[in-house]
């Protein structure tokens, strides 16, 4: 043991390349510390204020060092929370679980889990299990690697870790039974037509709307079916982001799942509760006649931006995620007899931009179609008339 710096070895800063802030501070008591979970952050003379560390309470304990070496602490920095914890409240059928404890709203790691966790949570609001999967979240972790065979009837059952040793950055979401809301009406809103407009139905005597998230072509079927539209895949499209503006009111139902053979919403599976702002409220057109098609452009019919006829009203294809398989549909739509070989599309509104409503983005057809009905498409978010997608078709009509 060395008795002066002199004896030991060190740098000389020849160079300034600390800054006062590192300066070394050291602190001589007469008494040994021995504590855990907390820092020293204040010491007046032999009265020392350690900080418990997070997840540890107090905040604050305070000790006193005496001469013959003795030392006194007023408290200890405990575990804020310990197995088995005393969850209040839990919250989140349908989405992100959050828990209550203390007070505070907290969330479960995806750390190991797994439909046996999700069973037993479905159970605590009285619902059997349906499906779960993972959101992104900054919100304080109460569980970790929690681990249920199923037959249990609380989490508390299970066992799990308290303290926050989750590796992953998302946290688990359970989807439970569907429990329908009472909807006794149905309305497309609009200044258009009864045919076309925003999706809002009545819960209670009061109407809200329907959130976009999830919402797809076999979804919009059954909206039109409840109103009494008898009509195919063809007639019907659905838009996204508030097309025929934001509604106001209750968001009623969310990641609506109709297989498409349904006559009422309450067959469905959904979510009455919710995530999204009326900017996400969603929008379907059950038209009169199947959709037309047509190449916009001042050089012949087998050229031009795709442009598409829903309701009387002529839209663009946005060119987000468009490829052959879809330019091959839109020309035989169209009559042309065509391979992949004699046919082109062109992004960034090559034939110019259109006008109107950008009614697919992502269209995915699998190239065997004969209408782009039958592909799948999610609404134009985040399109503009300046991606309007064109298509040249080489072939022979038909």
């Amino acid at each position: 043991m060395k008795d002066r710096i002199d004896d030991c070895s060190y740098y000389t800063p020849t160079k300034q390349y600390c800054s006062h802030s590192n300066v070394l501070s050291v602190l001589c008591i007469p008494c040994s510390l021995d504590f855990v979970h907390g820092t020293v952050t204040a010491v007046n003379e032999t009265n020392l204020t350690l900080t418990c560390d997070d997840d540890y309470e107090p905040e604050q304990i305070h000790m006193q060092c005496f001469e013959n070496g003795t030392v006194v602490y007023d408290d200890v920095c405990a575990a804020k929370y310990s197995y088995p914890l005393n969850i209040t409240d839990i919250r989140g059928a349908g989405s992100r679980i959050d828990i209550m404890v203390k007070g505070e709203w907290g969330s479960i790691c995806s750390d190991g889990f797994g439909s046996n966790e999700a069973t037993v949570i479905c159970k605590m609001f009285g619902l059997n299990y349906r499906s779960y999967s993972y959101w992104y979240g900054s919100r304080h972790i109460f569980i970790d690697n929690l681990k249920c065979n199923g037959s249990e009837s609380h989490i508390n059952e299970c066992n799990y870790t308290v303290l926050n040793s989750c590796t992953s950055v998302y946290r688990a979401r359970v989807y439970c039974t569907a429990y329908p809301l009472n909807i006794t009406d149905i309305r497309l809103n609009s200044t258009i037509s009864s045919r076309q407009g925003r999706v809002e139905v009545k819960v209670g005597g009061e109407w809200g709307t329907v959130c976009e998230d999830g919402f797809g072509r076999t979804d919009a079927l059954v909206v039109c079916r409840m109103l009494g539209f008898n009509i195919s895949y063809s007639n019907v499209l659905y838009l996204g982001t508030a097309y025929f503006g934001p509604g106001s009111g209750q968001i009623f139902v969310d990641e609506l799942a109709c297989s498409g053979d349904e006559y009422h919403l309450n067959e469905c599976y959904y979510i009455p509760e919710h995530n999204c702002g009326h900017y996400d409220d969603v929008s379907v057109i059950c038209s009169e006649h199947p959709f037309n098609i047509r190449l916009n452009s001042t050089v012949s019919s087998r050229q031009g931006r795709v442009e598409v006829e829903v309701g009387g009203e002529w839209g663009t294809v946005c060119d987000h995620g468009f490829g052959l398989t879809d330019a091959l549909v839109v020309c035989r739509m169209l009559g042309f007899n065509v391979s992949y070989s004699n046919i082109l599309y062109f992004g960034n509104a090559y034939f110019g931009q259109g006008n109107g409503a950008i009614l697919f983005r992502h269209l995915s057809c699998n190239g065997d179609e004969f209408h782009l009905s039958e592909c799948n498409y999610f609404p134009p978010d985040y399109c503009g008339h300046h991606d309007d997608v064109s298509v040249i078709c080489f072939g022979k009509l038909l």
